[in-house]
């Protein structure tokens, strides 16, 4: 099972995630209006198929849980929650952002705000009906303790993103971790444990998943440097300082150098200029920015494969899961 198989795998695993969430909404007793809101905006993170930012990771509860020898009884209810708390979370920035992007150019903050409440509740109801679908009741009670210990553990990591008043390249891979990392670690973890509740396997799989995580969240800011060279316009001020290469860049320069690069930043953030853009990115190439991300890349990926390449040997689901992590490197 390779990469090319993810599409199969994918479309299965968002038909049955849709008949959940539906059955869900059904038993509500929400209005026909707000049912309609929570469906349409279900495909909301694919606008472009397999990137980075999209539905591909919806796989991730089946495919641990297959690794490790298990049914799929309670996967379909645990992916649905796990992608829902997934959309409520893009809504939520997107809102924070204040509808930065076409996506939700549309949309009020109030709107997006309160459809990413909706998922919320909805992702705790679908954990509810987890907790009366399995035989064996405590796998139930611990998985969506799980659910709620990770998701604090991400609003602290959001709380230490929006009150922090000075970003290093150290606080901002501890930012990545409890959020992202967290995350992804639960998708992993919750998955596996409905098939096994040996320690062992499941601290590697929640290991796998807090790598792709930071994975991810590394591709998010070399993305943002990448959009940044093709159109500052859209450029959010406060990532001239906290986007990875720049934190890197600071690391390494000398006083001087980073006196200037300060001063182009805040020019930048006061009147953005295309000659300034321009300088800020060749100050990140000179510093090896660029090097030190790809470094970083490598090294997570090498610690998502030893976390689990040797638990199953041979096991398709297992090979599927790295794949998905060699396929983000290729770029």
């Amino acid at each position: 099972m390779e990469i090319k198989d993810l599409e199969s795998v994918l479309e299965t695993t968002q038909t049955r995630l849709r008949e959940t969430v539906e059955s869900a909404l059904a038993k509500s007793d929400v209005s026909e209006e707000y049912r309609k809101a929570i469906l349409k905006t279900l495909p909301f993170l694919s606008p472009q198929k397999y990137s980075i930012k999209n539905e591909r990771w919806v796989v991730l509860p089946k495919l641990c849980c297959h690794a490790c020898g298990g049914n799929e009884l309670g996967v379909d209810r645990v992916t649905a929650a796990w992608y829902l708390f997934y959309i409520a979370a893009f809504l939520m920035d997107h809102a924070e952002d204040k509808l930065e992007g076409e996506q939700v150019s549309s949309e009020t903050p109030g709107n997006l705000l309160n459809v990413a409440s909706g998922f919320f509740f909805l992702a705790n109801l679908i954990l509810t009906e987890l907790l009366h679908s399995l035989p064996d009741h405590s796998t139930s009670i611990v998985i969506v303790q799980a659910f709620q210990q990770q998701l604090l553990k991400m609003c602290d990591g959001q709380h230490f993103d929006l009150s922090i008043k000075k970003y290093t390249l150290t606080n901002a891979y501890e930012i990545a971790r409890l959020k992202s990392g967290s995350f992804f670690s639960l998708a992993c973890w919750s998955g596996a444990r409905l098939a096994t509740d040996n320690a062992k396997t499941l601290n590697a799989y929640a290991s796998f998943g807090t790598s792709l995580g930071v994975i991810i969240q590394i591709l998010d800011d070399l993305e943002d440097w990448q959009d940044l060279q093709n159109d500052f316009s859209k450029f959010e001020a406060r990532k001239y300082q906290r986007i990875l290469p720049a934190l890197y860049a600071n690391e390494v320069m000398s006083d001087q150098e980073r006196k200037h690069f300060n001063s182009v930043i805040n020019e930048l953030i006061s009147a953005p200029r295309q000659d300034l853009v321009a300088e800020f990115c060749n100050i990140l190439e000179k510093a090896g920015a660029g090097l030190y991300m790809l470094t970083t890349l490598m090294k997570e990926s090498e610690q998502a494969h030893q976390a689990i390449t040797d638990l199953h040997p041979d096991n398709p689901a297992d090979k599927l899961l790295l794949s998905m992590v060699e396929s983000l490197l290729k770029f």
